[in-house]
């Protein structure tokens, strides 16, 4: 009985020695591998390249290299001088089109963001065409603005045409109302177009955006046929509204009016009034937009009372474009602009002074920050505002 129990208590004891041993190795185990983690302040030496640790260094000088390489090998695999003038895609039944010019550096980084809006917001079986000085357009635009370029390279809808030489110096305005410019828009490729004698043409620049919350559509204006139709004016009674902003136009309306007026540059006012014109006499059967129509389409100014107050029974709608810094309605009109298309408020990133926006709008210290505060003629002082 005793020998049972002396090897019984033998066996527990190896048990125990057997799993102190087993806990001894994990402790051990564990401690090791703690002792290799690196504290914070390793990690901070190796980011900061101290003696007696391997490093890897951030060198400026590799990292443009680097760049200028990829620069280099996008350009070799697709160059601009492939692109311009190119053909244009199928499916295409309408055109935006824009006038890109000699620029500022600060204006022409807001181009991405227009050509954004632009995609976004046309009907997708139309182009967007760029008007462009092509020397200035490949070497100071795209190596500046890499989303134009991955635009201009990577989306088939995105067509480039090279300005001739007598347009290269103008404004954009004037260039608009030039023929060459209606002959080279890119034509209807596809039998999505209704007819042969309607071609959907919108014009938009950087003074401006497109609102995609709009309650009138480009289908809309297609279904009307629309010939002409642009933001509000006192001109012809507020039909058509006005040209050389944004503006929507029928094609073979605009070159049945060069062709009857034998003039190679008409303004808008001149398309409106020959289209009048060619309709009274029977000619042609133009479809001008009415003031109403003019107003849902880049109309802000409807939006306050006699009394310059902001109405009450707005809706959650936007005109389809909205043009300028609309200096000439109400604080509330502006920030329910703002509200209902939110695009508009990309193009004016530099009105961002507390003073300027928000809740407290301090209208001297914000005139003040930009200098634009009128002065008065005779003292030279500066004047009050309103």
């Amino acid at each position: 009985m005793s020998l049972f129990l002396s090897l019984a208590g033998a066996s527990s004891s190896v048990h125990i020695s057997k799993a102190l041993l087993v806990l001894i190795v994990i402790q051990w185990i564990v401690f090791a591998k703690l002792s290799k983690r690196p504290t914070s302040a390793t990690l901070i030496e190796r980011r900061h390249g101290a003696s007696g640790v391997q490093t890897t260094v951030f060198e400026p000088a590799k990292v443009q290299a680097k760049v200028t390489q990829v620069d280099n090998e996008c350009k070799s695999f697709a160059p601009i001088s492939e692109v311009m003038n190119q053909e244009s895609e199928p499916e295409i039944d309408g055109v935006a089109f824009m006038i890109l010019k000699k620029r500022p550096y600060w204006f022409f980084k807001r181009y991405n963001a227009l050509l954004d809006s632009a995609l976004a917001t046309v009907p997708n079986t139309w182009a967007i065409q760029l008007f462009v000085n092509q020397d200035w357009f490949e070497n100071t635009l795209l190596p500046n603005q890499y989303g134009v370029r991955r635009h201009v390279l990577d989306n088939p809808r995105v067509i480039v045409k090279d300005l001739p030489l007598r347009l290269q110096n103008n404004k954009p305005g004037p260039i608009t109302e030039d023929r060459w410019i209606w002959d080279n828009i890119v034509n209807a490729t596809t039998a999505t177009t209704e007819t042969t004698d309607y071609f959907p043409v919108v014009h938009f620049h950087g003074g401006g955006s497109f609102c995609a919350n709009s309650k009138m559509s480009y289908a809309d204006l297609r279904n009307a046929r629309i010939d002409f139709i642009g933001p509000p004016s006192t001109t012809f009674g507020g039909m058509g509204g006005l040209g050389g902003g944004y503006f929507y136009q029928n094609r073979y309306a605009a070159l049945a009016v060069y062709d009857y007026s034998k003039r190679s540059h008409l303004s808008s006012d001149d398309h409106i009034r020959i289209m009048l014109d060619m309709t009274r006499k029977g000619i042609a059967n133009f479809t001008i937009a009415t003031p109403e129509q003019t107003f849902a389409f880049g109309g802000t100014s409807n939006l306050d009372s006699a009394e310059g107050r902001l109405l009450t029974n707005l809706t959650d709608w936007g005109p389809m474009v909205v043009e300028g810094v609309q200096y000439d309605i109400s604080r509330e009109a502006r920030e329910h602009i703002w509200k209902v298309c939110p695009e508009s408020k990309n193009f004016y990133p530099g009105v961002t002074r507390t003073a300027c926006v928000g809740d407290h709008v301090d209208p001297i210290s914000c005139a003040r920050a930009y200098n634009i505060l009128p002065v008065n003629c005779s003292s030279g002082s500066e004047a009050s505002l309103p």
